[in-house]
């Protein structure tokens, strides 16, 4: 249990991170911080279909590395399963 505390909390902090930095660069950072929200997630939304290289940009790849237990990857893994696996020479 202390171990799925400690990765919110790492999440909570990566996220804030984010939004921190938005709201330092905008004076007014209502209409930029929806942007963001909207950007972050869509990317963590779709993050299971991204090719490898860009699983670095998102907060979920560092984080899933941490959890005791893996977990599926949505309800389109076998979408991403199937990509995975088919390799041209």
């Amino acid at each position: 249990m202390l171990a799925y505390l400690s990765i919110t909390l790492l999440g909570c902090v990566g996220y804030g991170s984010i939004f921190l930095v938005t709201g330092l660069l905008f004076r007014n950072p209502l209409v930029p911080v929806v942007v963001v929200v909207v950007a972050v997630a869509g990317w963590e939304l779709i993050h299971f279909l991204l090719p490898p290289a860009f699983k670095l940009f998102g907060v979920v790849y560092y984080l899933k590395g941490l959890i005791p237990i893996h977990l599926d990857e949505g309800p389109l893994a076998v979408v991403n399963a199937s990509r995975r696996n088919n390799y041209s020479m």
